[in-house]
């Protein structure tokens, strides 16, 4: 923004250096929209420190929710990787139970995940870390 304000400096004092006065019509005009540019200026950049402040504040917001999310629904699901294209997804525990013969297809490229090898495998090495952190942290 900065660049901005010296390019409509630059045009201000260019209109003094020529010696543009308010006296004719095209120097009215002149200095007119001169003046114009300038407030213009002031505007975007302050406009460009409120969306800086406020995109600021919305990150701090979204790690926020996702740490409440991770409270709240963090053992109830898990990522699994798609082996065919490699794409993240977020299975409820559960969905592959051996009795199950509900059919889970990637939402990237259709392969049927419904063996749930990858989630069985995911899911035990959560529950042990979950397992491990629960036992260092009983007596707290």
């Amino acid at each position: 923004m900065s660049k901005l304000r010296s390019q409509v400096s630059y045009l201000h004092g260019l209109a003094k250096g020529m010696g543009i006065k308010q006296q004719s019509s095209e120097g009215r005009l002149l200095l007119g929209v001169i003046e114009v540019l300038g407030k213009m200026s002031d505007e975007v950049h302050d406009l460009k420190a409120s969306h800086d402040e406020l995109l600021e504040y919305v990150e701090a917001m979204d790690q926020d929710l996702g740490d409440i999310e991770d409270e709240v629904y963090g053992d109830q699901f898990t990522e699994v990787a798609c082996p065919a294209c490699g794409e993240t997804l977020m299975v409820q525990h559960g969905c592959f139970d051996d009795d199950d013969e509900s059919e889970l297809k990637c939402p990237q490229c259709g392969v049927c995940l419904s063996d749930g090898a990858a989630y069985r495998d995911r899911e035990r090495e959560l529950d042990g870390a979950h397992d491990a952190y629960e036992s260092r942290h009983d007596g707290v």
